[in-house]
């Protein structure tokens, strides 16, 4: 499935629309690229369990972080990059 259809049938699902709407609905925006409508009940289902009642705000995220932010590694870094290129960049 693609994001914009896994985006779309999460925010249909925010705004209270039935599994049946929000299939009708890709149906009509899609045409022969729509999901099966027990695509639709499935990705329905799993938001409405992810956050008791579906919500686009305030979701946990799963998995390692993207970025951190550490003074120490920082400094680190700042020494790795002026020892190997004989200067202070930053």
């Amino acid at each position: 499935m693609h994001f914009e259809q896994h985006a779309i049938i999460e925010f249909l699902t925010v705004g209270k629309n039935p599994p049946i709407n929000i299939h009708r609905y890709m149906q009509a925006v899609n045409g022969d690229e729509h999901v099966e409508i027990s695509t639709v009940r499935h990705w329905v289902l799993q938001f409405k369990q992810e956050v008791g009642e579906a919500s686009l705000c305030g979701k946990a995220k799963l998995g390692r972080p993207r970025t951190r932010t550490n003074k120490s590694h920082r400094e680190c870094i700042e020494e790795m990059i002026s020892t190997e290129v004989g200067g202070d960049y930053v």
